[in-house]
């Protein structure tokens, strides 16, 4: 469930009360944390998707990883595949943490020290395809693939630097 402050959805009701939502329940297609894990994670980005294509959403769009960073919780039983997925949910949120702070860290950081960020990210990207000529064979779709790869590393990267500037308490 989730609980938050959100206006009335009546005509001319301006008020602002507590809410819950509830995700539902589903049927795992097994009993394997990761797949659980994978299954949550795309319900969650469909609905993202969803929101995002409403009036609403185009007005205020959300972010994936911003819905996971807030994360607090699930309830579930006992039982050792459920024990295994709040393990890995504690994970994967933390690297949507990572995600969201090296968002907002890139939008925060100089333009020089971006720019040496990204001329190393892209040195050890085609370095991982194997030199500028295989970089040159690739279709464009696997370019895009690389650079979203890439853009990825930037931001963990970033989100890692923010992490390591909060004080103790923050962390």
């Amino acid at each position: 469930m989730a609980y938050y402050k959100a206006p009335s959805y009546t005509a001319g009701d301006t008020t602002v009360k507590n809410v819950h939502r509830f995700l539902g329940v589903s049927t795992p297609a097994d009993h394997k944390a990761q797949t659980q894990l994978n299954e949550w994670v795309n319900t969650i980005h469909d609905f993202c998707i969803l929101y995002n294509a409403s009036p609403a959403g185009q007005s205020n769009p959300i972010d994936v990883d911003e819905v996971w960073a807030k994360l607090r919780g699930y309830m579930s039983d006992h039982a050792a595949d459920q024990i295994s997925l709040g393990k890995l949910l504690k994970k994967f949120t933390a690297v949507c943490k990572q995600r969201v702070r090296g968002k907002q860290a890139i939008l925060d950081v100089s333009a020089v020290s971006l720019l040496f960020i990204v001329s190393e990210c892209c040195d050890d990207k085609i370095a991982s395809v194997g030199g500028i000529e295989l970089w040159n064979k690739l279709s464009k779709e696997e370019k895009e693939e690389w650079d979203a790869k890439a853009y990825d590393q930037i931001i963990l990267r970033l989100g890692e630097d923010a992490y390591l500037d909060l004080s103790l308490e923050e962390r």
